[in-house]
């Protein structure tokens, strides 16, 4: 029987019998090396849409930034070109979303809806409704944050952020994949035992991970699309037991046929 290699199941998962029932009888640690290459290529569809959600974050951005007054902190005391609250709303909802105080004139988040505060001598953020946190800047001796500096620090986020994140999502790809894979194999096991298809563990496992393939190609072409897709959890549940069946009876008819 040939033998096929770790590229194959990119186009041969929809439909070729003969890869799945090479799966099963040969690859065993190889369907590893596989699907650590399928996250790869999944890293791809996952770090564009999240360069375009990152892009769409940045368009709103400049409405907030453009009421951020000049902060200067010297000697670990805040101050601003004038000496009252500035308060920070998100645009075009305008919520409010920070405060902006030297004055004194707010110390904490109490009474307000806002989710942080910059007031002389520290930072509050407002991590949930249950817990808020507060930083010391008595240690920053001499720093200005202008208008420039956040644009300027939106448009290297814009950029260059997807790209940096890119790796760890891969590595969350690869440990999600991994997961799925020996949850799909309890379902391999329950179909194997009513079909009373008789094939190894290992065999069961690297069937789930070459029928994950398919579902995971499709909804990540779709990820590049203005294309919601409904009911994801479900389709991909769907769709990978229909392979892990078809994969399963596939290696039986062989095993008839020897």
């Amino acid at each position: 029987m040939k033998s096929y290699s770790i590229f194959h199941p990119f186009w041969m998962s929809f439909y070729s019998k003969k890869l799945y029932v090479d799966v099963i009888n040969n690859w065993k640690g190889r369907s590893f090396l596989y699907l650590l290459l399928l996250s790869a290529i999944l890293t791809i569809p996952v770090t564009v849409q999240l360069k375009r959600g990152i892009g769409e974050m940045s368009r709103e951005l400049p409405g907030i930034v453009k009421q951020i007054p000049e902060v200067r902190i010297i000697g670990g005391v805040s101050s601003t070109p004038q000496q009252r609250p500035y308060y920070i709303h998100e645009v075009p909802s305008g919520k409010l979303i920070g405060i902006i105080d030297t004055t004194g004139r707010h110390v904490t988040l109490e009474n307000s809806d806002a989710k942080f505060l910059l007031s002389r001598t520290k930072i509050i953020y407002r991590q949930n409704e249950y817990e808020t946190r507060e930083y010391s800047i008595a240690n920053v001796n001499d720093l200005t944050i202008t208008n420039d500096d956040i644009y300027g620090w939106i448009d290297f986020l814009n950029s260059w952020l997807a790209i940096l994140l890119a790796p760890f999502v891969f590595i969350g790809l690869y440990i999600y994949k991994i997961i799925a894979a020996l949850l799909y194999s309890i379902i391999a096991i329950i179909i194997a035992a009513l079909t009373k298809i008789n094939v190894p563990y290992s065999s069961k496992l690297s069937l789930s991970i070459i029928a994950i393939t398919p579902s995971s190609l499709v909804l990540a072409i779709i990820e590049l699309l203005p294309v919601p897709v409904p009911q994801e959890f479900l389709f991909s549940l769907l769709v990978t037991t229909g392979f892990i069946i078809f994969g399963l009876v596939a290696n039986k008819s062989e095993l008839a046929d020897h």
